[in-house]
């Protein structure tokens, strides 16, 4: 068991390669398989050639004789059947007679083998051929797919020749469409930075509407604010003084910190401007988009 083994590496389960009912071939070579034959591979030109026995060694393996099925039957089992048949058997015993029987039996099953076994080889070959033109036409459809795609990515990249530049110039001229498209993009753009430009300066007036409250336009506001610039109150200014010791403490820096960051979050959440009306609420406003949510609101809430 062991010695059986070694020839497989001493791994069971592993079944011979099966022995093939033909040794040689029995075709002619097809002309694909001799186009592969023609193909050298492996062999240096200026390296020695070995020798074997004081022989050198063939540097292309000469094509083996091509025996065909009809010839092998032929020469094989009909001369055989021929053989056997012209024998006397009228002094065989039954062993002998037995031994002619099974003979033939064999060359019978022998027959058989021939013709399946050509059968299949034919059967892969055809098959093998189809494969190999299928594969070829593939290879050609994708070839002609990507010299016509390249054509088309040189026609759509408008890659000039000496031809064109003679005769049509550098550039390419726009169409019709082109250029009312160009314009409409032009006028798109135009347009957003118009309006841009024109929410900011809605924004810096309307800041500056709300930071009007603080001015002085009257001549009694006027007197009040030269008063109170001018006019010392000392109980007043004592306070004051406590007032802004205690703000400057650290704990009451970032306490005035926090309010100032939470009423910037405010404003830029509800698109106010220091508590006041912003640009987007004032648009809502007017749009009357405000006034519909609160019936909306309203409607649910049954009031």
């Amino acid at each position: 068991m062991r010695n059986r083994l070694l020839k497989h590496g001493g791994r069971s389960g592993i079944l011979p390669k099966q022995r093939p009912i033909f040794k040689g071939p029995i075709r002619n070579p097809t002309a694909f398989e001799l186009s592969q034959q023609e193909i050298e591979q492996g062999i240096v030109e200026d390296l020695e050639v070995p020798t074997h026995h004081g022989k050198p060694l063939q540097r292309i393996k000469p094509p083996a004789k091509v025996i065909t099925v009809a010839e092998r039957i032929k020469h094989v089992i009909d001369r055989a059947a021929e053989r056997d048949s012209q024998l006397d058997t009228t002094n065989f015993t039954l062993d002998q007679k037995w031994k002619l029987k099974r003979d033939a039996i064999r060359r019978e099953f022998l027959r058989e083998a021939y013709l399946l076994e050509a059968k299949r080889l034919e059967d892969i070959d055809r098959r093998s051929r189809e494969i190999r033109e299928r594969k070829e036409e593939k290879k050609w459809l994708e070839e002609q797919e990507f010299l016509e795609q390249d054509r088309t990515n040189a026609l759509s990249a408008n890659i000039p020749s000496i031809e064109n530049l003679l005769t049509k110039g550098m550039m390419r001229g726009r169409t019709s469409e082109e250029n009312q498209l160009l314009k409409a993009k032009r006028t798109a753009n135009r347009h957003a930075k118009e309006l841009i430009q024109k929410e900011n300066d809605a924004n810096n007036l309307l800041d500056l509407y709300h930071a009007a409250g603080n001015f002085i336009t009257t001549v009694e506001e006027l007197d009040e604010a030269i008063h109170k610039a001018f006019d010392v109150d000392f109980a007043k200014f004592s306070i004051d003084e406590t007032s802004v010791d205690t703000k400057l403490s650290t704990s009451n820096l970032a306490h005035l910190t926090v309010k100032m960051n939470e009423s910037l979050i405010t404003d830029q959440v509800l698109g106010e401007i220091s508590g006041k009306p912003g640009l987007d609420q004032i648009k809502e406003i007017l749009s009357g988009e405000t006034e519909k949510t609160k019936k909306e609101v309203h409607i649910k809430l049954g009031v």
